[in-house]
């Protein structure tokens, strides 16, 4: 990789990033290199590191290193960690990426997410992780519900589950739980006898809800 200019860390990232996303590595005085994290909004996660993170005194400079698009940028972190070995980084876990595709709404989620997974503060983070989990079981069935409202609209209009599915970004079989309410496993999956073909713009050919349905 070519090497990428580094900043002072009391050099703020810019503001404005035009859509694009950055691969951020923070390096000691020494030049070791501390953390590899990633952003859509880099000035803000100076903030939240500057505010919340434990080593954040001991960042003497930082790089950039840019993407055109969120998962481009998340890929390439990950790879980063494991290639690099950062110091202060938490191993790896590694995840389903959206595509790149996904809403910037639904990226934001997932990077407050990944903030909370590299919190230094274990007591903090735990009350943070209690906080997301009681929105999430509030908000939860309400965002379902919102959902499955716009299914049964997009039903009623006569859109086939191939074409709402392709929305959605996700299978046949799951849009049709979504429109009968099912969220349990795919194993314990309600028979409703054997799908038409053809009629509904193919979507009886769709096999990809033998498991687990992601609703």
């Amino acid at each position: 990789m070519t090497a990428l200019q580094r900043f002072p860390i009391s050099a703020l990232p810019p503001a404005e990033t035009g859509g694009r996303s950055a691969v951020y590595r923070v390096f000691n005085a020494g030049g070791r290199l501390l953390y590899v994290g990633s952003s859509e909004r880099p000035r803000q996660r100076w903030h939240e590191h500057r505010s919340r993170t434990v080593w954040w005194p001991l960042a003497a400079e930082y790089s950039l290193d840019w993407f055109e698009d969120r998962a481009a940028a998340y890929t390439a972190e990950a790879q980063a960690i494991v290639a690099e070995q950062p110091e202060l980084n938490q191993v790896w876990r590694p995840r389903p990426v959206p595509s790149p595709e996904a809403t910037p709404e639904a990226w934001r989620v997932l990077d407050a997410l990944q903030v909370i997974e590299q919190m230094d503060d274990a007591a903090r983070q735990a009350r943070a992780i209690t906080e997301v989990l009681k929105v999430q079981s509030d908000s939860g069935p309400k965002l379902k519900e919102t959902r499955r409202a716009w299914v049964l609209a997009q039903r009623a209009k006569k859109v086939t589950y191939r074409e709402i599915a392709e929305t959605l970004g996700c299978s046949i079989s799951t849009v049709q739980d979504i429109e009968r309410g099912y969220s349990g496993s795919g194993k314990n999956r309600p028979r409703t006898g054997r799908r038409k073909r053809g009629s509904e713009g193919g979507d009886g050919a769709d096999k990809a809800g033998g498991g687990v349905s992601p609703v």
